[in-house]
Formats: structure tokens, sequence, C-alpha cells
């Protein structure tokens, strides 16, 4: 069995999302979902190809134990949601950002926050980031 395979790395941790496109003949990229090539462009996936013995991901962590731990996807959609959900949620990265930023306005960055906790799509949520008299809200 051919495998064409592509892989994204949450950004707050070391779990890896792979969607599987499985065949018994060659692959070609016009048999990839669209929106694989949009995933792609956006968030550089890395592809590998692989042959195993069956259709199951299963068979392809026995060939390769590089794959063992990830987390599969068949369907491209649920591929592409678990990227996006990944990619709305704040990383550590984006907590020095906040706080350069936080330095620059006179405002205070609380201090028991985690990533993950927030989403970057509302608003409320990044004003909740914040303590405007310097008081962490209990």
């Amino acid at each position: 069995m051919k495998h064409l395979i592509f892989l994204y790395q949450k950004l707050a941790s070391k779990e890896r999302l792979a969607f599987k496109l499985s065949s018994e003949e060659t692959l070609f990229p016009e048999d990839l979902p669209e929106t694989i090539f949009e995933l792609n462009a956006k968030y550089q996936l890395a592809s590998h190809r692989i042959y195993s013995k069956d259709a199951t991901s299963q068979s392809i962590e026995d060939q390769d134990s590089f794959f063992k731990g990830v987390h599969w996807f068949e369907s491209v959609e649920a591929f592409k949601r678990a990227i996006e959900e990944d990619q709305n949620q704040l990383n550590p990265l984006d907590f020095d950002r906040l706080q350069d930023i936080a330095e620059q306005m006179g405002l205070e960055v609380k201090e028991n926050l985690k990533p993950g906790f927030y989403s970057k799509d509302s608003y409320d949520s990044y004003a909740s980031l914040f303590s405007l008299d310097g008081n962490e809200e209990k």
C-alpha cells in the first residue's frame, strides 16, 4: 500500500497531527484534495511517502517508528479543523509579545496565564489578559 502523509506539529506541544492518503496505485498531485495545498501553503506541512502492508495507520507505524504517537486523520476537513484550533491558541511566544506590548502601553499582564486558554478570535479574551489598574482580578 502506498501512503502520502502530511504532518503538522502543534505549537504549544510536541504532538503531531497527520493526514494520510492511501492507495494501491501511485498517488499524483491531482489525487490530493485542494485543501491540502492550502494548508501546506499556510502552515508548511512536512510530507512523507511510505509503503506498508495495508491502509491502516498501524501498518505505517509498524513500518517506521517515526510515525508512532502521531494523531491520524483520514478526513482532510477534520485535519484542517485540528490545525486551525491549534493556531487559535496562544503559545508561549505570544505571551512574550504581550508582555512587551503591555509594558509599552503601561498595562500589567496577569501572572496566572497559561498557553491555550485564550482564543485569538475574541477581543474579550485578549482584554481579559490585562489588568488596567495593575491588580489581578480574583
